[in-house]
């Protein structure tokens, strides 16, 4: 009985433990970036450089390639990556 309970219990924490970390936040104007702990559907992590400032946030892998595609579309650099905080830019 025990073990059943250890179980559920390493069950129910090993998702946050193994959630994707990627850099959010948007550098314009002095804007803060910081370390977050992505939603378990967010697998990837995004950013784009705009003129004035870089953008990142975590993102689906569906959502991810959408706003890849339309930010190089429009000619800005941008990239969709998929470890821990690989979105620094």
């Amino acid at each position: 009985m025990k073990l059943v309970l250890l179980c559920l219990l390493l069950a129910a924490l090993l998702p946050s433990a193994t959630a994707l970390k990627c850099f959010t936040g948007n550098t314009n104007s002095g804007g803060d970036v910081t370390e977050t702990t992505c939603k378990e559907d967010a697998t990837h992590c995004l950013y784009i450089r705009l003129p004035s400032s870089m953008i990142r946030e975590c993102k689906t892998k569906q959502q991810c390639k959408e706003v890849l595609d339309e930010a190089r579309a429009i000619g800005f650099p941008a990239e969709c990556c998929s470890e821990d905080l690989c979105n620094r830019g």
